[in-house]
């Protein structure tokens, strides 16, 4: 594990989830020694991915609001759980190919908290119209393919790409 960043979910085994005092999934005990990471496909990981992605879309846009309890939990899902998992992902070369460049900590960039009123939202950071279009066009394959995603974050996920379209101009 990089020194500069938490410890992904993803690289956990069912005896880091017991020192840490968390349930492992039946998966990891059913295979002790493994990371989370080793026992997805790829196309699994993929979904697993891009439903964190929109956890953390869809909370992104509730903090854009500036109600400071929205932008803790936004912070809680970006930086605990988002982020280190790209970051491993990248340490070990498993990252999706539309998510190589991908810097959640500037795509995701709070700008000065302020009530949003129906404006359109401009998203902080380097992310530009292209970009974020090209994340949605990923997250809509996947929902178009969702052998993992239940039918609540498939709601979810196509909730939030219509809210995200709605704030690019």
């Amino acid at each position: 594990m990089a020194k500069n960043r938490r410890m992904a979910g993803l690289e956990m085994t069912a005896d880091d989830h017991l020192a840490r005092g968390s349930t492992p999934l039946r998966e990891q005990t059913d295979n002790p020694g493994k990371k989370w990471h080793e026992l997805m496909d790829d196309e699994r990981l993929r979904n697993f991915i891009a439903e964190q992605f929109m956890v953390v879309m869809t909370q992104y846009r509730r903090a854009l609001t500036g109600n400071p309890q929205e932008m803790q939990i936004f912070k809680v899902q970006l930086d605990g759980f988002l982020a280190p998992n790209l970051a491993y992902l990248k340490e070990i070369g498993r990252i999706p190919d539309e998510l190589k460049d991908f810097d959640p900590a500037t795509e995701f960039a709070l700008p000065a908290a302020r009530a949003n009123g129906g404006e359109t939202v401009t998203l902080g950071g380097k992310s530009t119209k292209s970009d974020l279009v090209e994340i949605m066009k990923m997250a809509v394959e996947i929902i178009r393919h969702p052998s993992d995603l239940s039918d609540a974050n498939k709601l979810g996920c196509a909730l939030s790409l219509e809210m995200l379209a709605k704030g690019i101009t």
